[in-house]
């Protein structure tokens, strides 16, 4: 919104005549608070489910506004589908980590420690690695949970392989918790 803002571009005037889709409560909960309405917001945060909540999407030119780090599944089931595809890096995610509560959490006791995106995980590990901290020493029977696939595939790529993953929500995850200390 703010590229938007200093090229004199209005996104809610923009958007207003376009159908919407967003992956994520955090993304539409944002929108909405631009006064951006969201067509489409499916519970499953798949590729083909953004693509399937559209409907038929052959022959329609679709802007992606994304993530730097987002994998390349959505515009690829769009191409899939016939579509034409702008793909704009939006957004980066970038962390501000206090590291000496990072080291003071690995002297109590933890019970799991669970990644919400994969996102965190990275930030997890590059906080671990710039405190010169091994994960296998300050985890050694620490279970590791991700929230959904995209999340354990992010932490598996960085040596950290979780103990569970949940389905993709913060509810799952929640609910997976509650059976693993049940």
């Amino acid at each position: 919104f703010q590229r938007a803002t200093r090229a004199k571009l209005d996104p809610k005037e923009f958007l207003s005549s376009q159908r919407v889709a967003a992956i994520g409560l955090g993304t539409v909960r944002a929108l909405e608070n631009r006064g951006i309405d969201v067509d489409v917001h499916p519970k499953e945060h798949w590729p083909e489910a953004i693509v399937a909540g559209l409907g038929d999407v052959g022959n329609l030119a679709i802007l992606m506004i994304r993530g730097e780090r987002a994998p390349d599944g959505l515009r690829d089931a769009f191409e899939l589908a016939d579509a034409t595809v702008t793909d704009v890096v939006g957004f980066a995610t970038r962390a501000e980590v206090d590291h000496e509560s990072i080291e003071a959490a690995f002297t109590l006791p933890l019970d799991a420690v669970a990644f919400a995106n994969p996102s965190a995980v990275r930030i997890f590990a590059n906080t671990l690695r710039e405190s010169k901290l091994d994960p296998s020493k300050c985890l050694p029977m620490t279970p590791l949970i991700a929230v959904g696939p995209a999340t354990a595939d992010a932490a598996r790529d960085l040596n950290l392989d979780p103990d569970l993953i949940s389905a993709g929500y913060l509810a799952d995850l929640v609910r997976d918790l509650e059976w693993l200390w049940g």
